[in-house]
């Protein structure tokens, strides 16, 4: 769930020593949207005005034309759920739950129909809204092949509203839509929050930890896997992992790294991700 695709934050953090790139690539976008009236440039543009910036509403009026003026119907479905996003990532629900049925009274085709009913299982979750969430994801569940990107994602979403109570996952929905508006900091202090007698208390704590490593808060977040019960938690693998990784990508201490990866070696045999870790120990030995 910690990598959920309806569920993750849209914002990406750039390195400020990209800025300079950053500009260029936005003047070239914008010209492009200008005077050649392209689609492509101008959602690549709206992308970075929300996704990087942070500019909620710049983003909003290019989605909105795409939306609106261009015939690209792939275009048109992604600036759709980028609307829909945008009014969840400023915290308006109903906002957002306004734009779906406006869109979902006039005729559409499946498809757009789709892309809405997947949005209102995302809304459904943020609001709590248990009957409706379960309702629209088996009736989504139903038409989507099982390779399409969402399917895993809504099955999860699904289970965790099957197997707790609202008490035991409010304060962890709570965090997820934290996540969404850009307040990764507030998320975080919120899964600490979570108690060790709620069922999703090592969840919590792996995604606290998870988001400390994506704020580049190395140190805090190496901290809180060392205080953690590792022989006691389902977590253990991705911890490990994680763990070589702050040490191997983020503080780049590579020895540590190494001694973590053989390490993961030796306790978990017969993981999922054993080639991958063997394989970069290669990389680190040449």
């Amino acid at each position: 769930i910690y990598k959920n695709e309806l569920l993750n934050s849209p914002f990406i953090k750039v390195n400020s020593d990209y800025s300079d790139l950053l500009f260029k690539a936005i003047d070239i976008y914008d010209s492009l949207r200008i005077y050649k009236n392209d689609y492509k440039s101008s959602f690549q543009l709206a992308e970075i005005k929300y996704r990087v910036q942070g500019d909620l509403e710049g983003a909003e009026k290019i989605y909105e034309n795409i939306y609106e003026k261009f015939s690209s119907y792939e275009y048109k479905k992604k600036a759709l759920g980028s609307i829909i996003n945008i009014n969840l990532s400023r915290g308006n629900i109903e906002n957002a739950i306004d734009k779906i049925n406006s869109v979902y009274d006039k005729k559409q085709d499946n498809q757009i129909k789709q892309i809405l009913d997947i949005k209102k299982i995302q809304i459904y979750f943020y609001n709590m809204n248990r009957d409706s969430l379960i309702y629209y994801s088996q009736k989504v569940l139903k038409n989507l092949p099982q390779d399409n990107q969402y399917y895993n994602d809504i099955l999860d979403i699904s289970s965790l509203f099957h197997l707790y109570s609202d008490e035991e996952l409010k304060d962890y929905v709570e965090a997820k839509f934290k996540i969404i508006q850009n307040k990764r900091t507030q998320a975080i202090e919120i899964l600490n929050t979570i108690k060790k007698n709620n069922p999703l208390y090592d969840l919590a704590q792996f995604e606290s930890i998870y988001l400390e490593t994506n704020q580049q808060n190395y140190h805090e977040a190496l901290e809180q896997i060392q205080n953690m019960d590792r022989n006691d938690t389902y977590y253990d693998e991705q911890l490990m992992i994680l763990e070589g990784e702050i040490y191997d990508y983020g503080l780049n201490l590579k020895s540590e790294a190494v001694n973590i990866y053989l390490n993961f070696l030796e306790i978990f045999p017969k993981s999922i991700f054993y080639d991958l870790i063997r394989m970069r120990l290669r990389e680190l030995a040449l």
